[in-house]
């Protein structure tokens, strides 16, 4: 209890320090991290009496149990060096790691109020947000040891550094780190800034449209031998799961589906097509199947995550913009869509990978993220369009019923 209590003294302390300009909203913080913290106690309840991954990951870490620097790798070394520093108990380092979700999911928080206030405040749209990031499993599969929690630290630390213009430094170390934990997840975000530079990055500085046209050309090739070698890469470092590998990483993700639902964690979708995976990935659970409480929990925020997802598209396709000038409201609108198409682009490479509904629902943390922030960022850039129609840089059209 000890321990508990000076955890979040100290996470909250470090928030303190982060949000010092912004100390209307400390209370709602400490609120949230007090929240998030209660999760921890439910995890580890949860977990009692069984072999998690997060008990996996501290055990490998305490006996240097590594074959890689990337993913399950990454994390191992990490617990390993902070065991050298003095942590020895499983629960000091649950609790550490709780530590470095709730300071993520903070920081996001407080960036994207921040980013409210400057576009265009709209308390309905604060409210929304505000709630959303109280979602439940947003906190439960993020307080234990492992790679989702120092994956939502990153996140916070990305989204921090980009919205609230801060270090480019920080940035890049975040991105990296990411790439460091869920090496698919990295690899999504550098085929967005293919997608990115193909779509926006032509505008000016080419004299001629040949150019241009051979410049995206020569994009597309890159592209399609990134990709190749991300596959190689991908299907190499999965290898190390099977003592007979693997052909494709489809018999990988059907093998790790397969071992999930052995241990009870969920059951296979191995059989459902690709289509149906994917709106799995979204949904959570399959309605017409025999659902327990947390099956029912899991689609009612799914059922959230596919509204923000919809909500976010439909506002993106109202926003007209004259691309010819340049202003911070066009810079935000790229950036906005760059983070839709990059929560797309995650999901569709986990239904791809990912063959157990149970794992699913723990992976989709990492969606939630990107489509809250593209929810946020597209509702406030329109109402901003809306509300300074005098501009001649901007124009908002409604559709016609």
């Amino acid at each position: 209890m000890i321990d508990f209590v000076l955890v979040v003294f100290f996470v909250f302390t470090i928030q303190i320090f982060l949000f010092k300009d912004n100390a209307k909203k400390i209370p709602l913080v400490f609120f949230l991290t007090i929240y998030h913290f209660l999760f921890s106690i439910i995890f580890l309840s949860f977990e009692e009496g069984s072999i998690t991954d997060s008990q996996n990951y501290y055990s490998w870490g305490l006996d240097g149990l590594w074959d890689s620097n990337l993913g399950t790798g990454f994390v191992v070394q990490i617990i390993y060096y902070l065991s050298r520093l003095g942590f020895a108990d499983y629960y000091d380092f649950f609790l550490v790691f709780s530590g470095f979700s709730a300071i993520g999911i903070s920081l996001i928080y407080i960036s994207l109020n921040e980013y409210i206030k400057k576009i265009q405040f709209n308390k309905k749209i604060n409210f929304i947000f505000s709630l959303s990031v109280f979602i439940p499993s947003f906190h439960f599969w993020t307080v234990a040891v492992g790679k989702d929690s120092l994956m939502v630290f990153f996140y916070g630390l990305l989204i921090s550094s980009i919205l609230k213009y801060k270090s480019l430094v920080v940035g890049v170390v975040s991105a990296l780190a990411i790439f460091m934990i869920r090496p698919h997840v990295g690899i999504c975000v550098l085929l967005m800034f293919f997608l990115y530079f193909y779509i926006y990055g032509f505008g000016r500085g080419y004299s001629s449209a040949n150019e241009k046209l051979g410049l995206r050309f020569f994009l597309v090739i890159l592209f399609f031998v990134f990709s190749a070698i991300s596959y190689s890469i991908l299907l190499g470092f999965v290898q190390k799961y099977s003592t007979s590998g693997f052909e494709n990483l489809s018999d990988f993700a059907s093998s790790r589906g397969d071992v999930y639902a052995e241990t009870g964690s969920g059951f296979s979708v191995d059989s459902v097509p690709y289509i149906g995976r994917f709106i799995l990935m979204f949904l959570g659970g399959i309605p017409w199947s025999s659902l327990g409480i947390l099956q029912i929990a899991a689609m009612f925020e799914g059922i959230i995550l596919i509204y923000f997802t919809i909500k976010s598209y439909t506002t993106l396709r109202k926003i007209k913009i004259n691309y010819k000038l340049e202003s911070d409201i066009l810079i935000s609108y790229r950036f906005t869509v760059f983070i839709f198409l990059y929560a797309i682009l995650v999901a569709a490479i986990l239904a791809y990978n990912s063959t157990n509904l149970g794992l699913m629902v723990r992976q989709r943390v990492m969606i939630y993220i990107p489509i809250f922030v593209s929810f946020v960022m597209a509702r406030m850039i329109l109402l901003s369009l809306i509300s300074n129609t005098q501009s001649g840089l901007y124009k908002y059209q409604k559709k016609s019923r």
